[in-house]
């Protein structure tokens, strides 16, 4: 009887021995497991997020404009400003002329140079300015007039290469004059509605002429 159950109880012992080697498969009869996407730690969150904005400064660089930095600019700023004055403003009227002229200027801005002082020589050209301005106050009509030549200052140049148009801007010198107020009399310095800034803003680039 003690042989007997001796036995059964060694039979026992082996039975899940037995059951696990039936269930073990060979290498190449195991199925690989769908690798579940574990939710990304705070980290990664912010790694992931610091790709994406390196990203995006990459691609406005490769499509933001283009300064001219060390090459001189040589060209010509013509612009005619008008102004009707309408209800408040109606009886007033002014019209502006400044031409600016540029020969091997590097603008201002965008310069490699480690210095905070903008006070350069090679940025300027010259420029001409008038304009006149009247207008009615109480009945009484007014007017000023001034013209100026003087340095002129290019300031900055860029190119869009996205969709190749330029701006520059610019400074003309000041149109200042002595003037009488319309009202007092009393005589002062006047601009006479002239403007200093003279920018040109996304403006076509024009195709060179084949020689």
């Amino acid at each position: 009887m003690r042989i007997i159950l001796f036995m059964l109880f060694i039979s026992i012992l082996n039975l899940p021995v037995l059951s696990q080697k039936r269930q073990t498969k060979s290498p190449s009869q195991k199925q690989t497991q769908p690798k579940i996407n574990q939710p990304q730690t705070q980290a990664e969150q912010i790694k992931e997020l610091e790709k994406q904005i390196a990203k995006v400064f990459k691609d406005n660089k490769k499509n933001a404009p283009k300064a001219c930095e060390k090459n001189a600019w040589k060209g010509t700023i013509n612009l005619v400003e008008r102004f009707t004055g309408e209800g408040t403003f109606a009886g007033m009227s002014s019209v502006a002329y400044s031409d600016l002229s540029f020969t091997g200027a590097v603008p201002t801005l965008n310069r490699d140079i480690d210095s905070t002082n903008f006070d350069f020589t090679d940025d300027k050209g010259t420029g001409t300015v008038k304009a006149h301005s009247e207008w009615t106050i109480a009945g009484k009509k007014c007017e000023c007039n001034c013209a100026a030549t003087d340095k002129a200052q290019l300031y900055e140049v860029l190119f869009h290469p996205g969709d190749t148009t330029y701006t520059i801007y610019s400074m003309a010198p000041p149109c200042k004059t002595m003037a009488a107020d319309c009202i007092t009399g009393e005589v002062g310095e006047s601009f006479c509605g002239a403007v200093v800034d003279v920018d040109v803003i996304e403006q076509p680039v024009g195709k060179k002429k084949k020689e």
